[in-house]
């Protein structure tokens, strides 16, 4: 899963621990900070390890972001299956 954020620190409290609690082995979670200046990059590095972080140098918007975060999770593993997340939301239940 790619987690896109720009300034999104606020927000990454809530985000990540709904995204990280699967209990699928399998499951990779990347971090794409669209060149904030918030701190995010560093809070995710530090608060939640088992997280990628992919940081880019300007902000590539929405869709650069995202096919950012995706080109580094497909070079990473050959999955079944990859896809965008919003950094402002949280995830419920358990995939």
């Amino acid at each position: 899963m790619v987690v896109l954020g720009f300034h999104a620190r606020r927000w990454l409290d809530r985000c990540l621990p709904s995204v990280v609690a699967t209990t699928d082995e399998n499951f990779r979670v990347y971090f794409v900070d669209n060149a904030s200046s918030d701190g995010s990059a560093e809070y995710v590095r530090a608060t939640f390890p088992q997280v990628r972080v992919v940081v880019n140098a300007s902000n590539l918007g929405i869709a650069g972001g995202n096919n950012a975060g995706l080109r580094v999770a497909l070079g990473d593993v050959h999955p079944d299956g990859v896809g965008p997340f919003a950094g402002d939301v949280h995830a419920e239940g358990n995939p």
